[in-house]
């Protein structure tokens, strides 16, 4: 990749991971098993979790 000497390249940290929703059965289990993938090393998996839990409908939301 080439840039010219005008181009700046911003990196920042990754946001905080969602929180399941307290009592919810499918936010506490997509927690575990983001913990499980986590210790295992497995980013891919771990992302996949975020992901899942941050997308999980709740009533009222």
């Amino acid at each position: 990749m080439l840039r010219d000497e005008t181009s700046t390249l911003r990196l920042t940290l990754p946001a905080a991971p969602p929180l399941p929703v307290p009592g919810c059965g499918e936010c506490a289990r997509l927690d575990r098993a983001r913990a499980v993938a986590g210790r295992a090393g497995d980013r891919s998996r771990v992302s996949d979790c975020n992901v899942l839990i941050s997308l999980h409908p709740h009533a009222g939301q």
